[in-house]
């Protein structure tokens, strides 16, 4: 799966993600420079790709290149991890929820320049629960995406 060439202030970069096991999958971003294609850094996504779903590039960190959403399939539920150039390194931006800090999260999707996750109220019960649109922002001194209220 591939983002395809994307501009950024590296020239074009693109992504590249493949399962690496059964379980678990590698996301390598690549900057276009010398006429070849370079890598910049490849980073272990932790889950298997969703078959058939494309890398989303946005801008959700507020940085000058854009971002990169990859989609993978966590135990029961799809789930998605952003790429971003955070002060220089090409990394996973983690984020920071109720329950504590994780590379991924639920149902994932870029809206209005920020992380939307689809969670489950687990009210009353998860089986009976509603879903429910939890909004992320980027907050620079922790470098993660912050859960807002």
């Amino acid at each position: 799966m591939t983002s395809g060439p994307v501009n950024s202030s590296q020239g074009l970069i693109a992504v590249i993600a493949h399962d690496t096991t059964s379980v678990s999958s590698t996301a390598t971003v690549y900057a276009f420079s010398g006429g070849r294609w370079n890598v910049l850094s490849s980073q272990d996504l932790g889950y298997s790709l969703m078959a058939g779903t494309p890398i989303v590039s946005g801008s959700v960190t507020g940085g000058r290149d854009p971002d990169f959403l990859v989609q993978q399939e966590g135990a029961s539920q799809a789930v998605g991890s952003v790429l971003g150039n955070i002060n220089g390194t090409w990394q996973i931006v983690p984020f920071r929820t109720s329950t504590g800090v994780q590379n991924q999260a639920q149902d994932l999707h870029f809206t209005d320049g920020r992380p939307v996750s689809q969670m489950n109220t687990c009210t009353p019960t998860c089986a009976a629960g509603n879903q429910e649109a939890v909004f992320f922002n980027y907050d620079p001194a922790s470098r993660q995406f912050v859960q807002q209220p």
